[in-house]
């Protein structure tokens, strides 16, 4: 009795190895690293009193991850140039704001397309957030901020939402947090404007040089906070960091490469004459 059952236990055993020896590998894994920076801005009053605190992200320019890789993977005995820090005014200062004509919904994907009443300015990993959306079945799925997908350009907005639901499209409002871009360049960036020189609030110096601890854990930070002292008031909205070939600290000059720029979370900031901003920086991947 003892010898069959370890018989059939045997070809068990040899059954369950054969299935595991016909198996399909299994797949590596995909790594995948996204830059993901955050500044810190602090401001002081005349007397160095706290006023206000701000921690807001930033949106990582496609051609300031460009001229990162460029430099890490392919370049020769390389200098940075910079990077220098410069302030966003509020002049000028334009978000997106328009509303949803149509859209499309795939329910085995989750694939949304939605035609917008006007140009949204957006392009494949901009970040935007949809309210009051209307239409029938499970279209309220639709209110949320998501990142646009590959074929946004134009009117043409895609994203993509949890698959198996049901609806129709017919309206909502799109809108954006920030005026910031992932396509923007130094020279070309439409919704905003640089403060310090033509566009308050004023500042004493040119744009801050950063300088930068040594990288750790994944993350490299500012090795000190960058110090503005506004000899004008005005409204700030945010902070970018210009590099590579052609940056210079010149205030309002529309050379280099545009790393990052990041708004305020909780909107426009204003400052006095006297007051001081201290902004800090770190780059996560």
């Amino acid at each position: 009795m003892n010898s069959q059952l370890s018989y059939w236990r045997g070809v068990a055993l040899l059954g369950q190895l054969i299935r595991l020896s016909a198996a399909p590998p299994r797949r590596a894994s995909t790594e995948c690293v996204r830059l993901r920076g955050t500044f810190v801005a602090e401001c002081l009053d005349a007397a160095g009193v706290p006023r206000w605190r701000e921690e807001f992200p930033n949106v990582v320019a496609t051609v300031g991850i460009d001229a990162l890789l460029d430099a890490a993977l392919a370049g020769s005995a390389y200098t940075v140039t910079g990077p220098y820090m410069g302030l966003i005014s509020s002049v000028s200062w334009a978000p997106l704001s328009t509303t949803i004509s149509s859209g499309t919904y795939t329910t085995g994907t989750g694939a949304v397309s939605l035609t917008t009443a006007a140009s949204h300015g957006l392009l494949p990993g901009d970040t935007f957030t949809i309210a009051s959306a209307a239409g029938t079945g499970s279209f309220a799925a639709l209110n949320g901020s998501f990142i646009a997908t590959t074929g946004t350009t134009g009117t043409t907005l895609n994203f993509t939402i949890v698959g198996g639901l049901t609806m129709t499209i017919t309206g909502g409002n799109v809108t954006t947090a920030s005026a910031t871009r992932i396509a923007d360049t130094m020279a070309s960036h439409a919704d905003w404007t640089e403060a310090g020189g033509a566009n308050a609030p004023t500042y004493s110096g040119t744009r801050k040089t950063c300088a930068w601890s040594a990288a750790s854990g994944g993350s490299k930070s500012l090795s000190a906070a960058l110090n503005f002292a506004f000899t004008g008031a005005g409204t700030v909205e945010g902070a970018f960091i210009v590099y590579g070939t052609g940056a210079v600290s010149t205030i309002d000059n529309t050379a280099g490469v545009l790393f990052s720029a990041g708004a305020f979370a909780s909107g426009a900031r204003a400052v006095l004459s006297g007051d001081q901003l201290n902004v800090s920086y770190t780059i996560t991947g």
